[in-house]
């Protein structure tokens, strides 16, 4: 997860949809409403997340994947919220 002031970014890799789920949160950072919900073929079980910019890079585990493979891969995604010019 990801606090940015009043903006929570998460990522969901079970149950719903795989994606980024982004929620606003209250004054005391304790309720919040899904504003955002990103979803992308390239989200391969997705584990974390970081932000940069107006960017999001979404870390894949791939743990369904066969040995051998590489452990994970990044996806990079726009962020909704971001308002830089």
């Amino acid at each position: 997860m990801v606090l940015r002031g009043r903006t929570l970014y998460a990522v969901l890799n079970h149950g719903a949809p795989h994606g980024v789920y982004i929620a606003h949160l209250d004054e005391e950072l304790r309720t919040g409403v899904i504003t955002h919900r990103l979803t992308d073929r390239a989200l391969d079980l997705p584990t974390t997340l970081a932000r940069h910019g107006c960017r999001l890079y979404v870390v894949n585990s791939q743990l369904d994947a066969p040995p051998g493979r590489p452990p994970y891969t990044v996806s990079a995604l726009g962020d909704p919220t971001c308002t830089a010019p």
